[in-house]
Parts: structure tokens; C-alpha cells; sequence
């Protein structure tokens, strides 16, 4: 099917006016008002934003735990998938907190028969 001269044109009309729109609402969010904005939201934080962010801190992901422990990232996924290894859920992302693991490493201690 075969478009005549007129449907072209206003196909490319439509893009460059959607190319316009997506430009402004890109210098929009750049504009130094939404800057603004952001730092005063970060100037204002409470006790309680620090705590959160110092819980944060806390947490290593998967690549880090399989570098720390010594072994892949596939085993750490299947020490996850089987419930034995204590680890944080945040949406998809999955999380460890050092305490936890040292503990947990600590219970897989053996001790030497003599």
C-alpha cells in the first residue's frame, strides 16, 4: 500500500512536533528550578532519612558476596532460590547485610575431630 504525498507529510510533521515537545520537556527538566528543587529536598533530611541511609550502607549485592565468600554469583543465586542464606529483598534487587552473613558464615564454622 503505497502513501501519497499528503500522509508523508504529516507523518513528518507528527515526528518533528513530537521531537519538539520531547527537546522541551528535556531543557524543562534540566532547568535550574527543578535543580533547585532537588537540593532542597536533600538540605531538609531528618534524623530518620540519615538512619535509612546508614541501613543502606549497610547492605553489599551479589557480585560483592561472591567476591567476599570466594564463590559465584550462581551459587550465591541458589543459596537465595533454596531460603539458605539470610538475605533483603528490595523489588527485584536482592540484598545482604554484613552482620548477618558474618553470623551466617560463623553457624557453617566446622570445628576439627581429634
Amino acid at each position: 500500500m503505497k502513501k501519497d504525498k499528503k500522509t508523508k507529510h504529516l507523518e513528518f510533521e507528527f515526528q518533528a512536533n513530537n521531537s519538539k515537545r520531547l527537546k522541551s520537556w528535556t531543557k524543562e527538566i534540566s532547568s535550574s528550578k527543578l535543580k533547585d528543587a532537588g537540593s532542597v529536598r536533600i538540605a531538609s533530611r531528618s534524623s530518620d532519612d540519615k538512619k535509612l541511609d546508614a541501613f543502606f550502607d549497610n547492605l553489599i549485592r551479589i557480585e560483592e558476596l561472591a567476591d567476599y565468600i570466594g564463590v559465584s554469583q550462581k551459587t550465591i543465586r541458589n543459596w537465595v532460590a533454596m531460603r539458605s542464606i539470610p538475605f533483603l529483598r528490595i523489588g527485584r534487587k536482592t540484598f545482604f547485610r554484613y552482620e548477618k552473613i558474618s553470623g551466617w558464615l560463623q553457624t557453617k564454622e566446622f570445628e576439627p575431630c581429634l
